[in-house]
């Protein structure tokens, strides 16, 4: 009889030094803002163009001043996707810009405590919706018709001005940040919820914080990947 021999195979990511895969059962602690940018780069977020997607993250910051946590630019356009918030007039605000178009949101005030955000836009009809903690805010429009173009970068933790430069130091995130996952289509509300609730959902199609190749662009050390202690995996 003839003994059979197992074969096994084996497929390989091959990375730069620099870069790593993944997150899952991490989070991000970026340090006091400093003169040199500090980020996170995520690579492997690849599409040609979006018409709809659902954005969403956990963070949390004591800053009451103007900060982008999420910043996607191409060369064609700065700002064509990105996230900020705001104090004004005691309340917080949080905005969504598509280059130049965009929609704001009264929220509360991004504190301490994580909180689980969340937005969906959709381009034939243009609605945004920012979901807090599960929760949804009234519907606004903004972008209709248009899209997202891919072949950009994407960062957390810094807004860029032009790809991957043009940093303003007084914009920089500073706080925690983990589950960063972008979706190519709008969630339901219900699937928003549930992942408000826990951690280890499944992650995005087009940024997955579970498997997310990743480069840390930190020189003055001010970013610390931790185990995140709310996901123990």
């Amino acid at each position: 009889m003839r003994k059979l021999v197992p074969f096994v195979f084996a497929f390989c990511i091959y990375l730069r030094e620099s870069q790593s895969v993944g997150l899952v059962g991490k989070t991000v602690v970026f340090g006091a803002a400093s003169e040199s940018p500090r980020y996170v780069k995520f690579l492997n977020e690849g599409f040609s163009e979006l018409t709809a997607l659902t954005l969403c993250m956990r963070f949390a910051s004591e800053d009451q001043r103007e900060y982008s946590p999420f910043s996607y630019n191409t060369p064609a356009h700065d700002n064509e996707l990105s996230l900020w918030y705001k104090v004004e007039d005691g309340h917080g605000v949080l905005s969504i810009y598509f280059h130049k178009d965009f929609a704001q949101f009264t929220v509360p005030l991004v504190t301490s405590m994580m909180k689980h955000v969340c937005l969906s836009w959709e381009s034939s009809t243009g609605v945004v919706t920012f979901w807090l903690g599960g929760e949804r805010t009234l519907q606004k429009v903004a972008h209709q018709g248009g899209h997202v173009q891919g072949g950009g970068t994407m960062l957390v933790g810094e807004d860029q001005d032009s790809v991957e430069g043009d940093f303003e130091p007084s914009q920089r995130f500073v706080g925690e940040m983990s589950e960063v996952n972008l979706w190519d289509h709008v969630l339901s509300a219900n699937d928003i919820k549930a992942y408000s609730e826990g951690c280890h959902s499944p992650g995005g199609d087009i940024v997955d914080w579970n498997t997310v190749i990743h480069v840390v662009e930190d020189p003055a050390s001010m970013v610390t990947i931790k185990n995140n202690p709310d996901c123990v995996i």
